[in-house]
């Protein structure tokens, strides 16, 4: 009725409302809500009142609304603030000091006073906030009288705003608003804050910085962006504008949203064209380069447009500006180089071609793309991940660096270094891959080189985890330094020795210091320091340090400092910690104090003596330090763990130094995280020993039996918790160390606990209060035999020494410590009377039976040392009397009847008995161990004389026969049925048909098809008589479908590639190969084939489902995969091509040679032809090679051109097909299987049981199509039933030489298993691995550069030839110096024009890794494989056998194992044993103990050899590594 369009003539009066609103108390409900009414229509009625109107009532209306504004409801704040506001307008407030004048001097000082006390007590703030922005709007300098109470109260709302803000919330909360309402005023009024507004600007921050509320950080976001763009005033200045700005970055943690508008605003200002070049964009700097890296892809390349328009485009002027002008800082804790990529990519010609224009002559209709079509979108993707970056960079910077002049590469090196030295970088030090990687991988490629100081190199490798980037450009760099650079070629070289240290990488340290020594006598101490020769090694550095003391050799300070280095290391290997805690001492090296203490001190009594060392080492943390610094904190409150709080906090600062540090090194496992999983193995138990030192402290006399029963979990787990046997002695050191700390502190409790009555009492009581004891000698014992393990024989018997002083052990203990003690000296053949003695003088009575029987087992092996041959064979037959279930005993009589029967070699008695005794052994060890016996089992057997007495021996065992571990000799079984050994060769083939049908089925059917196709042969006219000396099949033919036949397969069956080639051809080879007869001899009178089509026929028989299974999927490979037209004709030409070169090479040293072909070349191209089938095939190929008339040297050339035809044709297929159309029945194998096959391949590991073999489930439905040199093949893949993946390679047709390569598969997987136990070659993972793959490198090189592969041969040949032709012309004399020095030099002409630098040569490892990683290694195995007893000779001999007998069949020549055969097979391993003795070094190391020689001077003198280039000139071209 009042409002505007109400009546007009109704009229009211102010009393009404003065009632309501001035009189009234305002507390009830029924007040305030009457009130609000009341209010409500005051406010309509003067919101349309003239200024007369309101100059008249302006006395009434302000005590109406002066105690509405002062209570909390909003709805009366809403109604009458509009009326106190205009009120505000129409009277302006004066300033305090002024005197009110007129009838509203009481109103401004109620305005005053209601401001002023409700900011200073917090009281009605939102109607005291109200007045106050309407009094600064209409007079903003009133602000100052309110400013201090303001921004007091600005930071009380601020701090419980912060404190509330537990989550991220978008909606305003009442602390907002009333935040809000505060930031509103001071908007208005900042140019009058004075003093006040640094308060306004630190709350600001740290609103912008804590705040969770997004509305309020969005109000601030515009309040900010209205002091920069709306009201540009002088205040806030730009300082505080950009200082504000520069905090808002946080808000990228808090909403995608509103940190995208953040940036639009920082792109606003700097694309705004007045504040262009200002003192804000100049501080905004930092959050520019945050935009560039920016998520949101648009917001991001606007940025980077900016940006790329700012920079000039040289390439020059770019790199600069990357490398010296920009501080990227900012965005250092983010990978910036994609910045840096958009600005090098960016000086590229914008309308430049990409392509050449001999690449575009496709179509004159297709647009050719300028240079930024392609460059911008690479650079959207390359965006993307932080590896996609570093890939482009690697690639982009050397490029560009190639662009630089001479003087511009100067400029951007200094630059370069300056960048790479920024401490700023270490923000990224924790990402991968980071800036430093990135860019030391990018310098890397550049040629010519950039070369950096080492120093800086070696620093980036160990902060930034750019480890291998580091050791190439180091290794690199010392190419290109100059002879007279002596100072930076030593700095160089320290860096390396410093980083290679760091990763463990000690093959490559020793390397490099052989090759920088100046002295030999530094050569020899590290040759014998790096094959584990640490006695004499450490002689070694001490003779070098004393000779260089008195002058006799000049030395350098780095290699002094490796001498004593080196001896201190020598020192700590052999357990000399008493000299070197005296040398700590003596030198002030407290590290070297407390690692001494730690093995020969007893902590608890010296606590107070070791806490002042470690308070004296460097204040570095390291995990070594923090781990002595738990120990005494524990040994000073043995409390549990809760309690101890300082123990817990060392604890866990250690373990996140030692994970901080485990993250710095390479992502793989490598040698440098072996100390680190110590020290977590330390940590673990520490906290253990927490327990074990809570349970010492609540021990009494009454519960002691309890207590020392509960830490028998603990100590028994420390038992299975221990290192490796081949892991370097000073972590066995350190652990035995800790352990016999705690194990004391044991026995300071329990032993005390110990009364006479108990010591006689109870024997479970006794061993429970001698418990520390007892683990102390057996961890004792392990160390010990360790010791013995790692060739350090010494320490083995100064720790067995120790076990004396112990007042109880175990027997079991005492019997290890007198068994490790005469194997020590068994070890030291000048000890071994010691040794034996040893024996004599142990009373046997405290010993169990088997104990008694090893004790006269090391008795025998003694006496057969000594050669006391009676003695020997009377001790081992005493041991297995006491002890029939003792294998070692039966294992070690056996080796002495063997080495006996190898003295009396017509004595095969002594063969009989050793068969004996290696079934026993074998059967009682069940182990892998009996692989070996079982392997000289079966070769005594094949010696055997016509009377059996080794025979005799086989058949009347009657004990537990190890049918598994025969497995891994069935091929050599399968060959026996062919010789004398037929009938126990038969034998241990039926029992392995009856109980590993799988194991036996594949090479059983490769013997089968040899023995049908020699069978076809006996049954010609021309059949010699039975009674004629047996001979094999042919060794020649392949193996079926079996991993355990298949040549090069590896041992696991997840990760090899195993060939499976078909037996279906073995009839025709075998025929052809074997023209013998194949008939066992006249002792024997059941043919061999008969043999073999009895097991099979038992196979069918045993298990009919499962050899249909197996049948079928072999046929169906066989029939399926056989090669088509195409691909035989290839093979075809490549093996006629193979046969020109050969040929070709021989002849080229015929200077008269008229080229002409010779008559078999020419009968091998009709025999070809007649086999060519398809019609136009065969005519274009007698045209080319029938017909037509032309040299050897044309021959060879259309032989490559239809080579490279079919190449085309064959590489032009899919690679991957689908698997049904070759065969149905193998894409649905899984549903037509009937019983669980075997993945192939697996029996021939050695394992223990099939257990847990992988079931074939089925058959991937795809294979691939793959092609080497000269021939096609097909690729399988197996699904196994555990979701494993098994590729198989199908070669067909097979090769000869697949025997061969199955036998030298046994022979390496044999050695590997000796590598494996031994130390040297453990601990470098040493093994024989045959490679499954061929490298395509020299073939893509040819065809990149245009020629063919065989062009470096024709081209050097041609070259000798001609060369040669000028000579005989001219009459000169050629000899062969003259000859092999030409060859020399086409050879290098050749390598350095026509073959790639990635090809593998004799400078390809290079000077370090053949010192430090390839002799050594070479060494390694050759000690290994001498050192240990028939390492060598046991799986040879069969081998050779088989590999003899192939031979003489191939010959036509009959197989008689007679003396002379046996003979041969001796000189075969004689010859093997010769190289290899010569590969271990043994005279080299005698020598090495005088100093003469370095301890591998054989191998480093044959690799010098191999490697010379005159030697390499004559091998045929055939044999040049890039061919």
């Amino acid at each position: 009725m009042v409002g505007p369009s109400g009546w007009t003539d109704v009229a009211f009066g102010m009393r009404f409302f003065s009632r309501v609103l001035e009189m009234s108390d305002l507390t009830s409900e029924t007040a305030l809500a009457s009130a609000v009414a009341s209010a409500k229509v005051l406010q309509v009625i003067a919101s349309e009142q003239s200024d007369e109107w309101w100059n008249s009532n302006g006395a009434v209306l302000q005590k109406l609304i002066r105690k509405g504004l002062l209570t909390d409801e909003y709805g009366l704040h809403d109604a009458l603030h509009p009326i106190f506001d205009r009120l505000a307008r129409m009277y302006p407030l004066p300033k305090e000091e002024e005197d009110p004048q007129g009838e509203m001097g009481d109103f401004h000082s109620w305005i005053y006073s209601s401001i002023s006390d409700g900011l200073r007590n917090t009281t009605t703030l939102r109607g005291v906030l109200m007045m106050l922005k309407s009094i600064v709007q209409v007079v903003p300098e009133r602000i100052e009288h309110f400013s201090p109470h303001l921004m007091k109260l600005l930071g009380k709302i601020l701090k419980e705003h912060v404190s509330s803000s537990t989550t991220i919330v978008n909606v305003m909360d009442t602390s907002a608003r009333l935040l809000v309402s505060v930031l509103d005023i001071c908007e208005i009024s900042v140019a009058f804050l004075g003093e006040q507004r640094k308060w306004l600007m630190s709350n600001l921050v740290v609103m912008v910085e804590k705040s969770k509320n997004v509305a309020l950080c969005r109000y601030i976001l515009e309040l900010v962006k209205s002091w920069c763009f709306v009201k540009r005033e002088v205040y806030p200045t730009m300082k505080e504008k950009a200082s504000l700005l520069l905090k808002m970055v946080t808000f990228e943690l808090k909403n995608e949203a509103l940190f995208n508008s953040f940036l639009e605003l920082v792109y606003e200002i700097y694309t705004e064209p007045s504040l262009r070049r200002s003192d804000l964009t100049a501080r905004l700097e930092p959050l520019f380069f945050v935009g560039c890296r920016s998520k949101d892809f648009a917001l991001r390349e606007r940025f980077l447009d900016l940006l790329d328009v700012s920079v000039p485009r040289s390439l020059f002027s770019r790199l600069m500006y990357i490398c010296a002008v920009q501080s990227w800082e900012p965005v250092a804790d983010h990978n910036w180089l994609h910045i840096a990529l958009h600005l090098l990519l960016g000086a590229t010609d914008q309308d430049g071609s990409v392509l050449p224009e001999r690449r575009m002559s496709i179509s004159p209709l297709i647009t050719r793309p300028k240079t930024q079509e392609l460059v911008r979108p690479m650079l959207r993707l390359v965006s993307a991940t932080p590896q996609s970056v570093h890939d482009m960079w690697v690639s982009v910077f050397p490029a560009a660096w190639a662009c630089l002049s001479r003087r511009e590469q100067a400029d951007l090196t200094q630059h370069m270094i300056n960048l790479l030295s920024k401490e700023y970088h270490i923000k990224q030090a924790e990402m991968r891959p980071n800036v430093i990687q990135t860019v030391l991988t990018g310098l890397h490629a550049c040629t010519p080189p950039m070369i950096l100081p080492p120093h800086l190199i070696k620093y980036l490798a160990k902060t930034f985890g750019a480890w291998y980037i580091a050791l190439e450009i180091l290794a690199s760099s010392l190419e290109y330094l100059k002879d007279d650079e002596l100072t930076l070629r030593d700095n160089a070289l320290d860096s390396l020795a410093d980083v290679y240290s760091e990763l463990a990488e000690d093959d490559m340290f020793y390397g490099l210091w052989r090759r920088r020594c100046l002295q030999p006598e530094t050569n020899n101490a590290i040759a014998l320091e790096q094959n584990g020769m640490w006695d004499q090694a450490m002689n070694a550095y001490e003779t070098a340090q004393q000779r260089a003391r008195s002058g006799a050799i000049p030395y350098t300070e780095q290699e002094y400092c490796l001498w004593e280095d080196h001896w201190i290391l020598s020192a700590e290997k052999l357990q000399q910690w008493d000299l070197l805690y005296e040398l700590g001492r003596n030198e002030g090296n407290h590290d070297l104090i407390l690692e001494s203490a730690w093995r020969v001190k007893d902590w608890l009594e010296n606590r107070e003596a070791l806490e002042d060392h470690i308070a004296q080492l460097p204040e570095v943390p390291t995990p070594r330090r923090r781990v002595f610094e738990a120990f005494i904190a524990l040994l000073k409150l043995p409390s549990p763990l809760e309690k101890n709080s300082e123990f817990t906090v060392i604890l866990e600062d250690a373990m996140q130094l030692a994970l901080r540090k485990w993250v710095s090194l390479p992502p793989h496992l490598s040698p440098a995280h072996v100390p680190l999983l110590q020290h977590f193995q330390q940590f673990v138990e520490l906290q253990e020993a927490v327990q074990i030192f809570g349970s010492l402290a609540s021990t009494n006399a009454q519960n002691l039996e309890k207590k020392s029963s509960e830490l028998k979990m603990v100590l028994q787990a420390w038992r299975e918790r221990l290192p490796n046997v081949h892991d370097d002695i000073s972590i066995w050191s350190d652990l035995v160390a800790w352990r016999q700390n705690v194990f004391h502190s044991i026995n300071n409790a329990y032993i005390p606990l110990i009364t006479p009555s108990t010591q006689t009492g109870a024997a479970n009581t006794n061993t429970a209060g001698y418990r520390g004891y007892h683990e102390t000698a057996w961890i004792i014992n392990r160390f010990a035999h360790v010791a013995r393990k790692h060739d350090l024989l010494d320490v083995c018997h100064t720790a067995l020494a120790k076990i004396y002083t112990l007042p109880n052990i175990e027997i079991s203990e005492a019997f290890l410590k007198l068994r490790e003690q005469a194997r020590c000296y068994y070890q030291k053949p000048n000890d071994l009377q010691a040794g034996l003695e040893v024996i004599n003088n142990t009373n046997l009575g405290y010993f169990s039976v088997s104990q008694k029987a090893e004790f006269f087992t090391l008795k025998g092996l003694f006496h057969a040392r000594f050669g006391r041959h009676e003695e020997a064979n009377a001790s081992f037959g005493q041991a297995v009397q006491m002890d029939m279930s003792q294998a070692k005993a039966w294992a070690e009589w056996g080796r002495w009847n063997d080495r006996m029967f190898k003295e009396h070699p017509n004595d095969l008695s002594y063969a009989g008995n050793a068969v004996s005794c290696y079934l026993q052994a074998a059967g009682l060890y069940k182990s892998g161990k009996s692989r070996p016996l079982l392997a000289r089992v079966l070769w005594l057997l094949s010696i055997d004389d016509t009377s059996f007495t080794v025979s005799r021996a086989f058949d009347t065992y009657k004990g537990e026969a190890a049918f598994w571990f025969w497995i891994t000799l069935i091929p050599q079984l399968c060959s026996s049925l062919s010789h004398r050994e037929v009938k126990q060769a038969r034998y241990v083939l039926l029992n392995l048909a009856r109980l590993y049908p799988q194991a036996l089925f594949f090479n059983l059917r490769t013997t089968r098809e040899e023995v049908l196709s020699t069978k076809r042969m006996v049954s010609r006219p021309s059949v010699p008589s039975a009674q004629t000396t047996p001979v094999r099949a042919s060794e020649s033919s392949s193996t079926n479908g079996s991993g355990s036949d298949v040549p090069g397969s590896g041992s696991d069956p997840n990760n090899s590639q195993t060939s499976l080639p078909s037996a279906d051809n073995a009839q025709g080879i075998g025929a052809s190969q074997n023209g013998s007869q194949f008939v066992a001899d006249a002792a024997v009178h059941r043919p061999t084939w008969d043999c073999v089509e009895e097991l099979v026929q038992n196979l069918k028989t045993s298990f009919p489902l499962l050899i249909l299974s197996l049948e079928t999927l072999v046929d169906q490979i066989i029939n399926r995969f056989k090669p088509s037209h195409e691909e035989d004709i290839y093979r075809h030409i490549c093996m006629l091509l193979q046969d020109a070169l050969q040929h070709y090479m021989v002849r080229v040293n015929q200077t008269e040679d008229d080229g002409s072909l010779t008559a078999s070349t020419v009968a091998n191209l009709h025999r070809l032809a007649q086999g060519i089938t398809h019609p136009q095939v065969k005519k274009e190929y007698e045209e080319d090679f029938i017909t037509a008339k032309f040299t050897h040297y044309e021959y060879i050339q259309r032989l490559q051109q239809w080579r490279d035809k079919y190449e085309v044709l064959l590489d032009g297929r899919p690679r991957v097909q689908p698997l049904d159309s070759l065969s149905h029945y193998l894409t649905e194998f899984q549903y037509s299987k009937v019983d669980e096959l075997d993945v192939p391949g697996q029996y021939t590991e050695d394992k223990d049981n099939n257990q847990n073999f992988i079931k074939i489930q089925k058959l991937v439905p795809k294979f691939e199509n793959t092609r080497s040199q000269g021939c096609c093949w097909k690729r399988i893949t197996i699904h196994g039933s555990d979701n494993s993946r098994i590729p198989f390679l199908v070669q067909l047709p097979y090769h000869r030489t697949f025997r061969r390569e199955e036998r030298v598969s046994q022979v390496c997987r044999t050695f590997n298993g000796v590598l494996a136990r031994k130390k040297e070659t453990r601990k470098r993972n040493l093994n024989f691995h045959l490679p499954a793959a061929i490298s395509y490198i020299f073939e893509l090189h040819c065809e990149s550069m245009g020629f063919q592969r065989e062009d470096p041969i024709l081209y050097s040949c041609e070259k000798v030839k001609k060369v040669m032709r000028e000579v005989k012309q001219s009459g000169r004399q050629f000899n062969k110096t003259d000859y092999l020095a030409l060859k020399k030099n086409v050879v290098d002409e050749v390598s350095s024009k026509m073959v790639p630098d990635d090809v593998l040569n004799r400078t390809f490892l290079g000077p370090i890794v053949t010192e430090g990683v390839f002799a050594p290694s070479l060494m390694a195995i050759g000690r290994s494989l001498t050192e240990t007893e028939y390492a060598l000779d046991t799986p040879l001999r069969l081998f050779a056998r088989d590999e003899i007998c192939a031979w003489l069949i191939q010959r036509n020549r009959p197989v008689t194992v007679d003396q002379n055969f046996r003979q041969a097979v001796n000189l075969c391993i004689d010859a093997v044993t010769t190289r290899a003795e010569a590969m271990a070094c043994k005279v080299d190391r005698e020598q090495a103990a005088t100093g003469s020689v370095p301890a591998l001077q054989t191998v480093t003198s044959t690799i010098s050899a191999a490697t010379n280039p005159i030697q390499l000139t004559k091998m045929g071209e055939t044999y040049y590594p890039w061919f």
